[in-house]
């Protein structure tokens, strides 16, 4: 299921922005996405990244078609619509589409993964499978 996102803000807590490669959403947008901790699509028109959703707090002017990102993200999507343009809550005026990710996408995001200990586990693993199948079928040859 796609949403229309039209506002993003940076954390709201400070504490949240150590929670890099996460996205908050609005509560009721959590089940259409998969719930909490499912990996989503934030897409632009010519962008597009993986985060974790998570459970919106209840903070000014959080409503049904906004998300907070980390300020990196927020970066790295460019999706704001403004010249620096922001409203009483923080919220800068956005393009942007959220939606659940698939299998592939899954593991599209951690191979893709900002953080090392993601990808780098991920990728060390896939490895490792793919030289055990090969073992297996050369055991048959």
């Amino acid at each position: 299921m796609k949403i229309k996102i039209e506002k993003l803000r940076s954390f709201s807590n400070d504490y949240d922005n150590n929670a890099s490669c996460v996205v908050r959403v609005f509560n009721k947008n959590l089940k259409p996405l998969g719930g909490r901790h499912a990996w989503v699509k934030l897409s632009t028109d010519s962008h597009s990244i993986y985060r974790m959703a998570k459970a919106g707090r209840s903070s000014p002017g959080f409503s049904k078609n906004a998300i907070e990102l980390d300020y990196d993200s927020l970066l790295e999507l460019n999706a704001t619509t403004s010249n620096g343009e922001v409203d009483e809550d923080g919220f800068y005026p956005c393009d942007l589409t959220i939606s659940s990710t698939n299998k592939l996408e899954f593991i599209k995001a951690y191979w893709n993964h900002p953080d090392h200990g993601y990808r780098i586990s991920l990728q060390i693993s896939m490895i490792s499978m793919f030289l055990g199948i090969v073992s297996i079928l050369g055991m048959f040859i």
